[in-house]
């Protein structure tokens, strides 16, 4: 999947990497195709050899840029790259009927939802070159869909633990810096759908308001029980009155499809007040019945070839539909790409075959450690320090910095 060296690796696109006639020849062909191929790559080396089939997340112990705690803790140590921007994380998700989930309490270990460290199924492996749901077996499984249904009810158990200062720790742990935290409004039929404002009022309360993003959520046809019959559109207003520069859509757990004329008219929105689209994009394999149509990426399409001035980030890269989302993904300039969840041939497919500097690092804490993306980008473009400051900092940065005050 990685290109060979030459002598002339890093001048490709120019006179002097290749004659002048192929060099005129090529350009000609990028500029009949659009913008597909209008970007110049860094030259990626081969890799070194690292185990991919690991006893858990402990196991990234063996890998040399991590290190396991004495309390059970992951900590990135690989120094020579800036301090990561996380485009991908949430909080505690408390709607519905749930009680409140202290926010700011500090906890001696995070319940990650997929855990891998045989706290639920000692059968758990971790494949670094797998999808990173796919470590999940039944127990996991039944664990995640019990966990979700208490977020609405009763109060999560693991929710307890996915706290501002645990993330922080982690973070701290992990080299990150900063944090894009991602609520989702799941309109419910009963209750309440306030996550982004209490993800808001705890990043407030903590005091460490310079370590995060938060994006907002509006669901595309809000139920009268949650909004008081405001239309998706008002409340969209009122997020972007309210300081939020960009939204999370999640087709498969607000089940409706991006492509849908509610969602379309939100986009619309969207794209007059400046906002950013973060889409759970493509298929994950674990949905809900078939709540997974909602998310092919075919029902993608439409909103990308009607809204050109919005930012889209494709959230984990397309899933397991990552293949599709890459060509899609690739015909359009105002798409980007987040690694969470692909393993080290697909990022390697991307690095090739997109433009690098659309490549975004995110993790989807809590659901999984912030290292477990880490270790698996860093041993994706192993050998390519341009490439992975690219990808863990300098991507993330020039794309918050295009957010509209």
């Amino acid at each position: 999947m990685f290109q060979k060296e030459s002598k002339d690796a890093g001048r490709v696109g120019t006179e002097e990497g290749m004659p002048r006639r192929r060099f005129l020849k090529t350009a000609l062909g990028a500029l009949a195709l659009g913008p597909t191929l209008l970007f110049c790559n860094e030259p990626i080396t081969p890799p070194r050899e690292f185990k991919m089939q690991l006893d858990g997340y402990k196991g990234m112990a063996e890998l040399p840029f991590v290190e396991v705690t004495a309390d059970g803790k992951f900590k990135f140590t690989d120094t020579d790259l800036p301090m990561a921007i996380d485009f991908h994380a949430h909080l505690a998700f408390a709607v519905g009927q749930s009680p409140d989930v202290d926010l700011q309490q500090k906890t001696a270990k995070v319940a990650y939802i997929m855990d891998c460290d045989g706290a639920r199924d000692p059968a758990c492996v971790f494949n670094m070159d797998d999808y990173i749901n796919k470590i999940a077996t039944t127990k996991m499984i039944d664990h995640v869909d019990e966990e979700i249904a208490r977020s609405g009810l009763t109060g999560g158990v693991d929710a307890k633990t996915h706290t501002v200062p645990n993330l922080l720790e982690e973070m701290a742990l992990a080299r990150v810096k900063k944090a894009v935290l991602l609520p989702i409004a799941v309109n419910l039929g009963f209750g309440r759908d306030d996550m982004a404002q209490q993800w808001k009022d705890a990043i407030e309360k903590s005091g460490k308001r310079d370590s995060f993003v938060l994006f907002g959520s509006v669901h595309p046809k809000p139920k009268e029980v949650h909004y008081k019959g405001k239309t998706a559109v008002e409340l969209l207003r009122e997020l972007h009155q309210a300081g939020y520069r960009g939204i999370k859509f999640h087709p498969t757990i607000q089940s409706i499809a991006p492509n849908d004329p509610s969602a379309m008219e939100l986009f619309e929105e969207c794209q007059k007040l400046g906002m950013m689209v973060f889409f759970h994009s493509g298929r994950a394999g674990i949905e809900a019945g078939n709540n997974g149509e909602y998310a092919k990426m075919e029902k993608y399409k439409e909103p990308l070839a009607k809204f050109k001035d919005i930012q889209f980030i494709f959230g984990h890269a397309g899933a397991r539909d990552h293949s599709e989302a890459l060509q899609l993904a690739k015909q359009h300039e105002n798409v980007w790409l987040e690694t969470h969840g692909q393993g080290v041939t697909s990022l390697r497919a991307i690095a090739k075959e997109f433009d690098n500097s659309r490549i975004l690092f995110g993790t989807d804490w809590p659901w999984y450690p912030l290292v477990a993306t880490m270790a698996k980008v860093r041993i994706a473009y192993d050998g390519n320090r341009p490439l992975l400051r690219k990808v863990f900092a300098e991507n993330a940065e020039r794309l918050l910095a295009m957010m509209k005050p």
